[in-house]
């Protein structure tokens, strides 16, 4: 039997998450953030530590959005036969349906706002999710755009007090998770963060870090006992990131680290939470 790390940690090292200036975001039931780096932040208060899956590394991860992409589920969910009927007229599935109806919106979704409350803290049973900003041009498209609005915009809050806190800079966003299939999340993303963001390769990152762990302690792979590069060549070339979508800036105004929420012209309000 090989013990890897936990579940975030392996989906880091599948993604190819390696160095200090790269972003992971996961977007799954949690939607959250995550780098890498050489120091055990003993004091932090604006995210997790862990071990890395590679060695002599350690793994932060910032607050983020409990029913993350459960919320998106929910959403689709809700509207029911008609869409799923509108999607097979079309020859798409309702997810890719969804996606390009909802990129036909404008960013900022016409002043739409989402507060991703639907799983509130333990510490705080009474927050609730809304959407809010209705008028009479918004649709059932502009609720979706501004759902994945809301978790870009939130991760983007708590990751920036996350690099505040390290002292560095993304200079790129890598995604993974079933939310990274849609064009226009992997557009949204590098909008709001306003770097590059990357797709993750592998369809289960987190399968694939463990697999490289489980190499590693077969002898498969080797891995050097220098605090670096840890990894050998082969191990780190297994974790591929695919297409690059580049920021438009078009998004990147409405985000700042000191709040999570937008005006009615534009952005998303969002409401960041801790897990548990």
């Amino acid at each position: 039997m090989i013990a890897t790390a936990n579940d975030k940690a392996v989906e880091a090292l599948g993604c190819g998450l390696r160095t200090p200036d790269t972003l992971l975001v996961s977007l799954g039931t949690y939607v959250a953030g995550m780098a890498t780096g050489p120091r055990n932040v003993t004091d932090a208060t604006d995210f997790w530590v862990n071990y890395a899956s590679a060695p002599h590394s350690y793994l932060y991860e910032s607050g983020g959005v409990r029913r993350g992409m459960w919320t998106v589920s929910w959403y689709r969910d809700l509207l029911g036969e008609e869409v799923l009927s509108q999607a097979r007229e079309a020859g798409r599935t309702v997810e890719d349906y969804l996606n390009d109806e909802a990129a036909k919106v404008p960013p900022g979704a016409d002043g739409r706002m989402t507060v991703l409350d639907w799983l509130a803290p333990g510490d705080a049973p009474f927050r609730k999710g809304t959407i809010l900003g209705f008028d009479g041009r918004h649709g059932r498209f502009h609720i979706y755009r501004s759902i994945l609005e809301a978790l870009a915009m939130t991760v983007h809050d708590t990751t920036a007090r996350m690099a505040k806190e390290l002292g560095t800079d993304y200079r790129e966003v890598i995604v993974s998770g079933g939310g990274s299939r849609s064009d226009l999340m992997m557009q949204i993303q590098a909008d709001v963060h306003g770097v590059p963001a990357r797709r993750a390769e592998a369809s289960s990152a987190a399968g694939l870090g463990a697999a490289i762990c489980a190499a590693v302690g077969l002898g498969v792979y080797a891995v050097s006992r220098r605090p670096s590069p840890g990894w050998s060549a082969r191990a780190r070339s297994s974790a591929r990131t695919g297409t690059t979508t580049t920021s438009t800036s078009v998004l990147r105004r409405c985000t700042s680290a000191n709040t999570p929420t937008r005006s009615a012209a534009g952005c998303t309000t969002s409401s960041p939470e801790n897990p548990g």
